[in-house]
């Protein structure tokens, strides 16, 4: 499951509602808690996408795939290019119990996936999520 959408704030809230639909409509089965999961972790890669590269740019676009199997999700947002020319994504050593406004979002994202990291050729972060197999 693909889109491509407007590197526009608004379009955050597409990408969400996007990987929700997808997911749900999933003939895998997707445990309620990892699409929520995925939801998040779509937002803040999103969000960071709109934040820290070219995506705003007048035309500037992003997209977002998800794929399943069984036990798993991987998805991928793709991006712009980075806004400073060695800038890739990490996880950012803020106060987590101070009172900064931004920050988290890569720890976030560290905390909810099984894996995420930079797409080695192309601009964008991938992600994966495992869930356990339901014995039967």
């Amino acid at each position: 499951m693909f889109t491509t959408l407007p590197g526009l704030p608004a379009s955050v809230g597409a990408a969400r509602r996007f990987v929700t639909a997808s997911l749900r409509a999933c003939p895998v089965g997707v445990p309620d808690e990892v699409t929520e999961a995925v939801e998040l972790v779509v937002s803040e890669l999103a969000t960071n996408a709109l934040r820290h590269t070219r995506t705003r740019a007048s035309g500037g676009t992003f997209s977002v795939r998800v794929e399943t199997t069984p036990c798993r999700v991987r998805g991928k947002v793709h991006s712009g290019a980075p806004l400073h020319r060695h800038d890739t994504p990490h996880v950012f050593q803020a106060d987590l119990g101070g009172l900064a406004e931004g920050g988290r979002g890569l720890a976030l994202v560290d905390q909810l996936t099984t894996r995420w990291g930079s797409l080695p050729h192309a601009h964008g972060v991938y992600f994966l999520l495992h869930w356990p197999t339901p014995r039967t």
